[in-house]
């Protein structure tokens, strides 16, 4: 299994990390955290309302070569059976606590430390369409990480 993650993981960092990634080592991790500033910060913040801009303290994207690897799988999958593909943005509640647990298990709320319905229903993870109404679902005021 060891062998066939490295495998995976050269494959994705070598041919199909997108640009805006840095180069580092994932050996010792899985995932990286890099706070972003200037323009990748700034297209974020255009599709928060003026008033969720005000409260955001920091932007941060997270490099995960091997859930980005399962998802250029899935989008070649789709092209070679001439499905269309395309992308939208959804967003997921969490809490901060949550942060490892969501980039180590793709927004797995069963392993959320305190999972809400926010988060969930019927057994289904819960996305909203804009970070306005992520945030409207939350029921108590609480410092928020969207994935």
């Amino acid at each position: 299994m060891a062998v066939i993650y490295f495998r995976m993981l050269n494959e994705v960092l070598t041919h199909h990390k997108p640009d805006s990634w840095d180069s580092e080592s994932y050996t010792n991790k899985r995932y990286k955290q890099v706070q972003v500033f200037g323009m990748e910060h700034s297209r974020v913040l255009e599709e928060f309302s003026s008033d969720l801009r005000s409260r955001v303290e920091a932007v941060y994207r997270v490099q995960n070569p091997y859930l980005y690897g399962r998802y250029k799988l899935r989008v070649e999958q789709l092209q070679l059976r001439n499905d269309n593909v395309y992308e939208e943005k959804w967003y997921h509640p969490i809490a901060e606590d949550d942060m490892n647990v969501v980039m180590e298990y793709n927004c797995d709320y069963r392993r959320y430390t305190n999972p809400s319905l926010a988060q969930y229903n019927s057994k289904k993870p819960r996305f909203y369409k804009t970070p306005e109404a992520a945030e409207e679902s939350v029921p108590t005021p609480t410092r928020l990480w969207w994935c």
